[in-house]
């Protein structure tokens, strides 16, 4: 009997070790920072009020989601936001406009962005201040799979 249990757990323990393996098993160059990269402006409009551009580069092959990505609600919008009063009620201009697909197995349109895309938005700063920080949350995905959503922080000042 004891030699049946010691073959189980020999045989099983390969089947364990795997399983273990996570989203750390994602090799580093397939990482989100590395299909995506971001840059960052703000130029003064009037008085403090300032305009504020997100520009992604997006890898051959990959995409990122819009801001309403659509779809059934499974998948991941890219979301920008800002620290310390920053944020207007403006609504955010994308260029170029998201390209619009319908996937078998999500319900609804999906909205997506490939190659380069410029999210841009009025913001008023506080009284004697340049600069703006926040964050992006986004997902890069290819035809295969998505990989984990990333967060980038930024902190650009204006440029007079």
């Amino acid at each position: 009997m004891k030699h049946i249990v010691w073959i189980a757990v020999l045989l099983l323990l390969p089947v364990w070790g795997f399983s273990q393996i996570g989203l750390d098993a994602i090799p580093r160059e397939l990482s989100a920072n590395k299909m995506v990269s971001w840059k960052f402006s703000l130029k003064p409009v009037e008085g403090n009020v300032y305009l504020f551009t997100a520009t992604a580069v997006i890898e051959k092959g990959y995409h990122i989601f819009h801001l309403d990505a659509g779809g059934d609600g499974t998948l991941i919008n890219t979301e920008i936001t800002f620290n310390g009063g920053t944020d207007t009620d403006e609504e955010w201009s994308v260029t170029p406009a998201p390209r619009v697909i319908q996937l078998d197995i999500i319900e609804g349109d999906i909205y997506w962005h490939e190659k380069t895309v410029s999210f841009s938005k009025a913001v008023e700063l506080p009284e004697g201040t340049d600069d703006v920080s926040g964050s992006v949350s986004y997902q890069v995905c290819n035809e295969e799979k998505c990989l984990p959503p990333a967060t980038v922080d930024f902190r650009v000042t204006a440029r007079q």
